[in-house]
């Protein structure tokens, strides 16, 4: 299906990573610490993925907290720890607000970054003039609940994105 109908996630895939997939497996959901759902209605889309993080939630609940970014409240948002409804469109100025706060207070991990990243520094220049205010009035959101997610990115040690068509 991939070959057919989504060419250019494939080109995207292969140019990034290798492999015209996606980097994510059963075993990283019940490994991540934190689930970041953007783009994606995953209980409605998705439903075995969606169910095994809930499965996991209920067994454990401090195991795994849910982000869900979508401007509707689908059962998606429902079973959200966070819901962050932001502003239709704005999915990128949030995550660069994300990366914004990451780098500012040092979260990344520069020796990745040294051996997995191109143009790093062009990346920060943009991340740095997304501050949290600009990113709050831009994405309708609450700048307190900006930080909040942010802080999960560098504060937990596996944060999983995932996003879906």
């Amino acid at each position: 299906n991939s070959r057919l109908c989504m060419s250019s996630a494939v080109a995207g895939y292969t140019r990034s990573l290798g492999s015209d997939g996606p980097p994510c497996s059963y075993d990283d959901l019940d490994h991540c610490t934190v689930a970041f759902l953007i783009g994606t209605n995953t209980a409605e889309c998705h439903p075995v993925l969606f169910q095994r993080l809930l499965k996991r939630k209920r067994k454990n609940p401090g195991s795994i907290k849910i982000v869900v970014v979508d401007p509707r409240r689908t059962d998606t948002a429902k079973a959200a720890d966070v819901h962050l409804p932001i502003a239709p469109g704005s999915d990128l100025a949030l995550l660069h607000g994300i990366a914004h706060l990451v780098l500012r207070d040092n979260g990344q991990d520069p020796a990745f970054i040294d051996d997995h990243t191109d143009n790093y520094d062009a990346f920060f220049e943009v991340a740095a003039r997304w501050t949290p205010r600009r990113v709050a009035l831009f994405c309708n959101i609450p700048e307190k609940r900006l930080r909040d997610v942010a802080a999960l990115f560098h504060r937990r040690q596996k944060v999983l994105s995932l996003w879906s068509m």
